[in-house]
């Protein structure tokens, strides 16, 4: 039986070969009838039968190492990181000092634009038009270039401005800040290195109230016809307005004259102040003058102005 069943499959495998179209076997193996199914029941029947081989298990590609920036999200965005320092000093102010930290391990130039008379950070945070340094009295700086360069080596931190606020105000450059906290933003602007900003947070109190005795009524006052303005600058009349320019010793004079006016009622509050939020050197402004006109004061359009007239022509 076996060498029939034989002779049948040769004749078969000649007859496929010569109409060219022989047929590749299954993949697998031939298991007669009592051959081991490899560890399976034996499969019966006068002739082999093909046993399929099953597919290999898939397996899942070996993980990716994992990637780790121990500097945190600004490690690998920043070059630069600036720190924004607040602290009282004297009186009612407070001085903002922000510092540039080199973030890498090489060292690098930061090119900045040169914003004299203010300092090379731009401020944000307590308003529209704030003057934070402190030069609305200032002109132009003649002679300096258009741009500062501050070289940091590999993690070297270096202050590069300062500026100092009056809370209750220092005119005329700025008025008293609302009590609360107000959040301040410095920044630079440089297209060399990458440059992260800073915040912090200014903390104004509210203004402290005097206290009358319980006991005593409070002192009779004159009745005023014209009560004068909290706004030092505010006129109904050219007499009202005179010129108040003092010169402390240490600070900075000002540039081709006088040209400050105020009302009349305000000038000796503002010259006893005028010490302590004068512009001081080395950032006094240089300014060339043909001349120093004299001038005066005026009321126009209701506020305090400065009017100059050629002497001697």
């Amino acid at each position: 039986m076996l060498i029939h069943q034989s002779t049948r499959i040769l004749s078969l495998l000649i007859l496929s070969s010569a109409l060219g179209c022989v047929q590749e076997p299954p993949s697998g193996r031939v298991v007669y009838p009592g051959t081991p199914n490899a560890g399976g029941p034996n499969l019966g029947g006068s002739a082999g039968a093909y046993m399929p081989e099953e597919p290999p298990e898939p397996h899942a590609p070996p993980a990716l190492p994992m990637r780790i920036d121990p500097g945190g999200a600004h490690g690998l965005r920043c070059a630069v990181r600036l720190r924004l320092d607040i602290t009282p000093v004297a009186g009612e102010r407070r001085l903002l000092r922000v510092v540039a930290e080199n973030a890498t391990g090489q060292p690098l130039a930061l090119d900045l634009p040169e914003r004299c008379p203010n300092g090379l950070v731009e401020f944000e945070g307590l308003g529209p038009g704030y003057d934070y340094y402190g030069t609305c009295n200032a002109g132009p700086c003649l002679g300096v270039s258009s741009a500062r360069r501050i070289e940091l080596g590999p993690g070297e931190a270096r202050p590069i401005a300062e500026a100092t606020i009056a809370l209750r105000g220092a005119p005329p450059c700025t008025s008293a800040l609302p009590p609360g906290q107000h959040v301040v933003h410095a920044g630079v602007r440089t297209a060399t290195v990458s440059v992260c900003t800073a915040e912090a947070v200014l903390d104004v109190p509210g203004a402290a109230r005097p206290q009358s005795p319980p006991s005593s009524p409070p002192p009779s006052v004159p009745s005023q016809s014209t009560p004068p303005s909290s706004d030092p600058y505010a006129c109904q009349s050219p007499t009202d307005c005179v010129l108040s320019c003092p010169e402390p010793a240490g600070c900075c004079g000002w540039s081709c004259g006088c040209r400050h006016a105020i009302h009349r009622d305000h000038r000796a509050a503002f010259e006893a102040n005028f010490e302590k939020t004068c512009t001081r050197p080395p950032r006094c402004p240089v300014v060339g003058c043909a001349f120093e006109p004299a001038v005066g004061a005026t009321c126009r359009n209701g506020r305090c102005v400065a009017t100059t007239a050629l002497g001697g022509l």
